[in-house]
């Protein structure tokens, strides 16, 4: 869906469906960290609590990209946190502001569960969803500066490819 496209799941124009269910949303970004020795292999691991400050983050990021108009019919499954489902060691790309090209970055694939009630067709939900978080991370920067708001000592330098 395109930046010029209005992406309001109550909108009269996506209509109301009876779609009530859960359902999984997948989205992907590039993340830095200080550390040199952070690497997908052991980013998951306890010692290093980057991890946790990426799933609280992205928490707050569905919150805040849910419209006060949407409550109602898009929430976080109940009891269910995103997932980091595969993480991939990759070279910076040239386009990040926060990391010289060539250098280490992550690559990230998240599963976030949601829960809609008497919303549009489930698809409609999904690509809503992924649009407004690929946007929020990718050009507002606001995932990035969620982990920051849970961890102002995060080790991440840099998500998302912001200002782009």
């Amino acid at each position: 869906m395109g930046d010029n496209v209005k992406e309001d799941l109550s909108s009269n124009r996506l209509g109301y469906g009876n779609f009530t269910g859960s359902t999984n949303v997948e989205f992907t970004f590039v993340g830095s960290v200080n550390e040199n020795n952070l690497n997908a292999a052991n980013f998951l691991s306890p010692e290093y609590p980057a991890s946790q400050d990426l799933v609280r983050g992205i928490e707050d990021l569905v919150v805040a990209t849910v419209g006060h108009h949407e409550e109602d019919i898009v929430s976080s499954a109940d009891g269910a946190r995103p997932r980091v489902d595969i993480i991939t060691d990759i070279e910076c790309p040239a386009t990040l502001a926060y990391a010289e090209e060539g250098s280490a970055c992550l690559h990230f694939v998240v599963e976030v569960p949601l829960t809609i009630t008497n919303g549009p067709d489930e698809y409609v939900v999904k690509d809503v969803m992924k649009s407004r978080w690929l946007k929020a991370t990718n050009i507002d920067g606001i995932l990035y500066d969620a982990v920051k708001t849970v961890n102002d000592k995060t080790e991440f330098i840099g998500i998302g490819k912001p200002g782009i």
